[in-house]
């Protein structure tokens, strides 16, 4: 039995030339662990990974096919946020019309620029007005009908099979104060 260090009184490593004249141990077993897969064969994996220039040809045609798909759909989430806001700017235009009307039911032109002033960011020239009943048949305890309809354009081409134009529609009843 030699004497030294415990590793190497079990066995463990070999001492190379240079560390058993200077007294020192040789390899340790992760040293000679990881000798082994250094001079290994690349397998055919690892052989692809060497050349990037295809991996990047697979991503670029990944990349063009799916590309397409995802616009369409981020498209289409987008044009349902503006179909959703342009149907909740309708209703409120339509309820504040109402409220004005409740108020002051013998002014027509008023309930219209009340409708126009709470439809943001819509085309108050395309917005359709309509006020029940007529002025001169409207009294104090009656009900008060606007109704406000706006025409909507999709954007993206699968919402068009819904059709080319939708009609928003937006009737709020009140009585007159």
């Amino acid at each position: 039995m030699t004497t030294g260090w415990p590793w190497r009184q079990a066995g463990c490593g070999r001492p190379g030339p240079a560390t058993a004249r200077a007294g020192r141990p040789g390899p340790g077993p992760e040293r000679t662990a990881a000798r082994p897969a250094a001079r290994a064969v690349a397998s055919a994996p690892d052989r692809r990974a060497r050349r990037p220039g295809r991996q990047r040809g697979q991503a670029l045609v990944e990349l063009a096919v799916l590309l397409p798909v995802l616009l369409l759909i981020l498209m289409g989430v987008l044009d349902l946020g503006r179909y959703v806001y342009t149907g909740l700017t309708v209703r409120h235009a339509a309820r504040e019309g109402a409220r004005f009307g409740a108020v002051h039911p013998g002014d027509d032109a008023g309930i219209r620029r009340q409708v126009e002033a709470a439809a943001t960011g819509l085309d108050v020239a395309q917005l359709a007005v309509e006020v029940d009943p007529e002025p001169s048949r409207r009294m104090v305890g009656e009900p008060l009908t606007v109704e406000v309809r706006y025409p909507f354009r999709f954007i993206t081409p699968l919402a068009g099979l819904l059709g080319p134009e939708r009609q928003l529609e937006a009737a709020v009843v009140t009585r007159i104060e």
